[in-house]
Formats: structure tokens, C-alpha cells, sequence
């Protein structure tokens, strides 16, 4: 009886348990929730506290990490840059309601609470959610 594939079997199974909860803890640090009037926003920032602010949403496949490592140049540069998650990535739940306008309103829990003007950089093929929080936030100021 040969313990080959079964070994290998077990061997991927813990490695891969091994980097799920490296994964975890990495993007469970320097993100903090945020409270919003249409839910809880995980975010983080990245860059220094008094460089201009950039406001960065990132596409499917990740979430706030995913916009951090997109705004690694710039925060390098001096920018601050605050990349929130979107609806069900990571610690941000999925709401009833996933509509364009949700997600704007969603965006704008950021930057209302920075009370700050923010430029955009976004990173996924629908781009009005993220064009309708800034009219949003503008309008409210």
C-alpha cells in the first residue's frame, strides 16, 4: 500500500491551512471598521496623515488590501491614501440592497469621516459607484 498521494493529499490541505490563516492575520492588521448609515466599512490607510488624501478602490479579487497595494506608489510618494472594502470583501457584509447607489453611500462613510476632499483612483471595470460618492459627499458638504 503506497501513502504517496494520500500524503500529499495531507501535505496541501495543512500548507494550505497555513497560508489561509497567514493571509487572515495579514489583512486583519492596520484595518479598522467603520460605521456607516448603510453598515459596517473595513478600510485602512496607507502613506502619511497630512499628504493629500487619495481615496482608492480596488477590484474583484481582494479589498482594502487590494486598493493598499494599488496605492503603494502614491502613499510612497506622499499621499495619504484610504482604500476601503467593498460590499462582501473580507469584513465588509453584503447588504440586502448591493445597488450602485448603496455602494456609493458606502464609499462616502470614508470620506465623510476623514471630512476631507479626496481624489479617486479606481480599479475595477464599473466605475460609476465610485463617480456618484464623490457628487454624493460633495453635495452633503
Amino acid at each position: 500500500m503506497s501513502f504517496g498521494p494520500a500524503a500529499l493529499a495531507a501535505w496541501t490541505v495543512l500548507e494550505f491551512r497555513r497560508d489561509l490563516h497567514e493571509h487572515r492575520s495579514r489583512v486583519a492588521q492596520g484595518c479598522r471598521p467603520l460605521e456607516t448609515p448603510c453598515g459596517r466599512v473595513e478600510w485602512a490607510e496607507a502613506g502619511p496623515v497630512d499628504g493629500p488624501p487619495l481615496l482608492v478602490i480596488h477590484g474583484s479579487g481582494g479589498g482594502f488590501d487590494q486598493g493598499l497595494r494599488l496605492g503603494a506608489d502614491p502613499a510612497a510618494r506622499g499621499w495619504r491614501v484610504t482604500a476601503p472594502s467593498r460590499f462582501g470583501y473580507l469584513r465588509t457584509p453584503f447588504p440586502a440592497d448591493p445597488s450602485g447607489e448603496g455602494q456609493a453611500d458606502q464609499f462616502a462613510g470614508p470620506l465623510d469621516a476623514l471630512d476631507g476632499g479626496h481624489l479617486l483612483l479606481g480599479h475595477q471595470t464599473r466605475v460609476g459607484a465610485e463617480i456618484d460618492a464623490f457628487l454624493r459627499a460633495a453635495l452633503r458638504r
